[in-house]
């Protein structure tokens, strides 16, 4: 008897031991993945980082175009989405990070293709391409505030789960 169940108890330990070893062999192949997606990889987002340099109050400028697109892009946060404008000036198109389409819908100024428009921001690099992270927005006599003084979205701190 005592011969049968030292087998049995050994079956069971080498079964559990090829249990627990399949088990941190699947996390560790699906670890590298989970780190990639916190890292927010991928296009669209409004991040300050993730995607693309923050807001820097020392590189504003004052742009002048037509809108020829908006686009409406997944953000850093699930649920969240973007708006993005691409503005064709004399000598180049640029894409305008407006802001969390949450804020947005929520102000008067509604952008279409088309429109002239006035943006002051900051100019990055988003995606080897330039971008503005704009601050204000004006079409004639309408403005559209996204940013304070010290480049802080108007959209942070409204209780808003989506607004970043």
């Amino acid at each position: 008897m005592k011969s049968t169940s030292t087998r049995s108890t050994t079956g069971y330990q080498v079964r559990k031991g090829a249990a627990i070893a399949s088990l941190l062999l699947l996390i560790s192949m699906l670890l590298p993945l989970t780190l990639l997606a916190q890292q927010g990889k991928g296009r669209g987002a409004i991040a300050d980082s993730a995607h693309h340099e923050p807001y820097n109050a020392k590189t504003i400028e004052t742009v002048m175009g037509t809108v020829t697109r908006i686009d409406h892009l997944p953000g850093r946060r699930e649920g969240m989405v973007g708006i993005h404008a691409i503005l064709k000036t004399g000598d180049e198109t640029l894409e305008v990070h407006i802001g969390p389409y949450s804020y947005i819908s929520k102000q008067d100024l509604r952008l279409k293709v088309g429109d002239a428009i006035e943006v002051t921001g900051s100019r990055i690099i988003n995606d080897d391409k330039p971008a503005i992270l704009a601050a204000e927005v004006k079409r004639g006599e309408e403005v559209l505030a996204l940013r304070d003084e010290q480049g802080k979205p108007l959209w942070r701190g409204q209780g808003n789960r989506n607004g970043q």
